[in-house]
């Protein structure tokens, strides 16, 4: 053991974590996913967690924070919008952006010292840092320090991005001429074929959560994204981040109806001038009439209105809704490390061969010209035609 590994702690009950308060909320946190309410709320609430693990380093000049929790790991076998198969293990899982105190290569060669110690001591079988950005400065260290026997990394997945402008109107202005005068187009279409029969309601701290629950889960129930476990969070989550969204004011949520009944939704958190919809789905019987869209540019009027909204973070994945508002985009994987147990380099083994298949896969469709027709199929085999749209948010 290192002394570096020595003088650390680890806060493995939620008594210990509330201890590090003060220390957690003196440092930069620049994800909400690594905000210590927000990981509370998770680690609580979610079935798959098995207990904390926040790893403390106190140093002179400045502490070290690592936050992760033990997880009931399920990894999912994929191809397309197709899950193949899991194979389960105890996970040591590292939240978005967790690594907190980090300043320098020595900062990050630390923590991932004190990560892999984790392994080494028996607390899991695999070490996952989520989506870290492809060549930045933790990626490149951790490719430098890993040995290829027990390390390895997820597919990378593209990360979408909006610099919010000051109105609906310049960020309009800032597309291409022709995508600028469909998007126009198609809001005058919606609002003249059903005018009088919509409405939208916006839901934030004030109030309004149990409509906010019944409505988004009457759309969420026949959104193929539940389905395929895109845009949704297992049940006791979600009520959990709800409820913790509201008392902090961080809730954002537009809801369209039509005829007085819930038809697509937005929802997602606004943290440190950052809002990431979480969630979004529209009732699939209303597909061609292009409500998912029309709820979209209604989020977006409102967002660039809302002074203290910056950036609007699409997430990691593609859609044909990102691709057109996003300002800028980034490429993000996993980057595990494996003990050297056999249930372990069973899950190495397993998705070694699972990742080569997508990569070949997706550069097989590139060469082709097909990427985007081909996931439009996928959804549609996934859960049937009305999926398909749903890629394009709902769009006509």
């Amino acid at each position: 053991m290192s002394t570096m590994s020595a003088a650390a702690t680890v806060a493995r009950t939620l008594d210990e974590v509330e201890s590090l308060r003060p220390i957690w909320t003196s440092l930069p946190v620049p994800n909400i996913d690594a905000h210590i309410d927000y990981y509370l709320a998770v680690v609580r609430s979610s079935p798959q967690v098995l207990r904390p693990h926040v790893i403390h380093l106190p140093r002179e000049h400045g502490d070290l924070l690592v936050v992760a929790r033990l997880v009931d790991q399920s990894f999912p076998l994929r191809l397309g919008y197709r899950t193949l198969g899991t194979i389960r293990a105890r996970t040591l899982l590292v939240s978005f952006d967790g690594i907190l105190g980090v300043e320098t290569t020595e900062d990050r060669r630390v923590a991932l010292d004190l990560l892999r110690e984790q392994l080494r001591a028996g607390e899991a079988d695999v070490l996952v840092l989520q989506k870290v950005e492809d060549g930045c400065a933790l990626d490149l260290e951790f490719r430098a320090t890993s040995s290829p026997l027990w390390q390895t990394t997820t597919p990378s997945v593209v990360r979408h991005r909006l610099t919010v402008p000051n109105s609906l109107y310049e960020l309009l202005e800032s597309r291409p001429s022709r995508s600028r005068k469909r998007l126009r187009r198609e809001m005058k279409l919606f609002d003249r074929d059903f005018k009088g029969r919509w409405s939208l309601k916006r839901i934030d701290a004030g109030g309004g959560t149990d409509q906010l629950t019944q409505d988004i889960d009457a759309v969420a129930a026949h959104s193929y994204q539940r389905h395929l476990g895109i845009g949704s969070v297992d049940e006791q989550v979600l009520h959990a981040l709800r409820d913790l969204a509201l008392d902090r004011g961080w809730l954002r949520a537009w809801i369209l109806y039509m005829d007085a009944a819930p038809v697509a939704f937005w929802w997602g958190m606004l943290h440190e001038g950052i809002l990431e919809p979480g969630a979004t789905g529209f009732d699939p019987a209303l597909r061609s009439s292009g409500v998912g869209f029309f709820t979209l540019m209604k989020m977006l009027e409102d967002t660039c209105l809302d002074p203290d909204v910056k950036t609007v973070d699409f997430g990691y994945g593609e859609a044909d809704y990102k691709r057109r508002f996003a300002s800028e985009s980034s490429l993000h994987s996993d980057l595990l490390v494996f003990a050297a147990k056999p249930r372990a380099m069973a899950v190495r083994a397993a998705l070694l061969v699972n990742g080569a298949v997508v990569r070949a896969t997706t550069r097989l469709l590139e060469r082709s010209g097909r990427v985007r027709s081909i996931r439009r199929r996928w959804r549609s085999l996934a859960h049937g035609p009305d999926a398909a749209a749903e890629g394009s948010a709902g769009g006509r």
